[in-house]
Parts: C-alpha cells; sequence; structure tokens
C-alpha cells in the first residue's frame, strides 16, 4: 500500500511541478500576494518561516535548507564577495519549495546556470566602483541554517509580513493538496 501511494505523490508532484503548470497563476488565482519579492532577493527570509511550519506538519521528516551559493572574485582580494543566488526548503532528498511552489534540482540547477551566465557576462568588465570581475563559482548546499552574512536588509523585512505570506502559501489549495499526497505515503 505505500508504494502505492508514493507512486500517486510522485504522479502529484509530477503534475504540481512539470512546466506547463503555472505556479503563480494558480498561486495568484488564490489571491496569494506576496508583500516581499520572495525570489529575488528576499527568499533567505521566507524560508525560514517555511521550514519552521513544514516542521509542524511535517514532524518526521528530514526538512532543511538547499542553498544555491556563488562567489565573486575580483582582481583584489578585499573586493571578493559571497552570493546566495536563491534559499529552497528541502524535504527528504528531491523535494525543493519556495515561495513559488515545488521545484526538482533540475529547476535550481538551471537557477545557477542563468547566474553564471550572468557572471559570463561580467568577467573583465568594472562594475560601478571600479571592481573588475576575475572570476567566480557556485556550489549547491544541504544546510540547516542559512548564513548571518547573507541578512544585510533585515531592517527592512518585518516579520509579521513574512510570517503571514508564508502563512497564505501554507494554506493555498494546491500546497494543501501535495501535504496530504505526501501524508499517504508515510
Amino acid at each position: 500500500m505505500k508504494s502505492k501511494n508514493l507512486q500517486k505523490l510522485n504522479k502529484t508532484l509530477d503534475s504540481l511541478i512539470k512546466k506547463e503548470f503555472n505556479w503563480s497563476d494558480s498561486l495568484l488565482e488564490e489571491k496569494l500576494k506576496y508583500s516581499y519579492d520572495y525570489q529575488n532577493g528576499y527568499c533567505h527570509y521566507f524560508a525560514p518561516e517555511l521550514r519552521k511550519q513544514l516542521k509542524k506538519i511535517l514532524p518526521n521528516e528530514k526538512i532543511e535548507y538547499k542553498l544555491l551559493l556563488g562567489w565573486r572574485y575580483y582582481r583584489k582580494k578585499e573586493d571578493n564577495e559571497d552570493v546566495l543566488i536563491h534559499t529552497y526548503v528541502k524535504i527528504g532528498d528531491n523535494i525543493l519549495i519556495d515561495s513559488e511552489g515545488f521545484n526538482y534540482m533540475s529547476v535550481a540547477e538551471e537557477r545557477v546556470d542563468e547566474w553564471c551566465d550572468e557572471q559570463d557576462c561580467n568577467v573583465g568588465v568594472k562594475d560601478k566602483w571600479g571592481h573588475a570581475l576575475k572570476d567566480y563559482d557556485s556550489e549547491f548546499k544541504d544546510s540547516d541554517e542559512i548564513p548571518d552574512n547573507f541578512y544585510h536588509s533585515y531592517d527592512l523585512v518585518k516579520p509579521n509580513k513574512v510570517k503571514a505570506d508564508v502563512k497564505k502559501f501554507i494554506e493555498s489549495k494546491v500546497f494543501c493538496k501535495f501535504i496530504k499526497e505526501y501524508n499517504k505515503t508515510k
């Protein structure tokens, strides 16, 4: 019975993740409008609250972060910088969740590839501060925490708004459908 439920979960997950399924439209249909842009610059604020809620919903599951990290290396070493490309919450071995919904690792890899393509265009070019990018690197990392050095704009983010946004997300019909199917596999 467990394997049949697991097959059904995989089918549900595939239908939720497949490219034809437009998470943004589906979440917007449910009136999910967020306070912050969690896809560009604020993902690491959304992820901890989502993880906290998922641990309550799925207390026996391994739930951690999947960090997409990057590094920019400049001619002057002191100009080097760490970059948090994106943060997902990871359930088990292969389910990634962010404010847009469920993804497989292939989507995360595409996101890093896009970031690397942007860096390729900037190698040797000076930025507005006169720093010339020499090289870059990227990595995927499973982690139980998000490094503090990425929280540079924390004073601009209102925790209650993030909590309300995550609440909207986990109460969405699509998310509830996933949780229902996921629980059947256990």
